[in-house]
């Protein structure tokens, strides 16, 4: 029974992890939008 609440753990990690890498990756882009205009 242990072993679910730590996958599931773990996959919340990863997509948090996803999300802020989107989210970095995207507020770069928007800056780099902003400076070409």
């Amino acid at each position: 029974m242990s072993i679910l609440p730590l996958f599931i753990i773990k996959y919340i990690s990863r997509n948090l992890e996803k999300t802020e890498l989107l989210n970095s990756m995207g507020s770069n882009f928007s800056k780099h939008q902003n400076f070409l205009i």
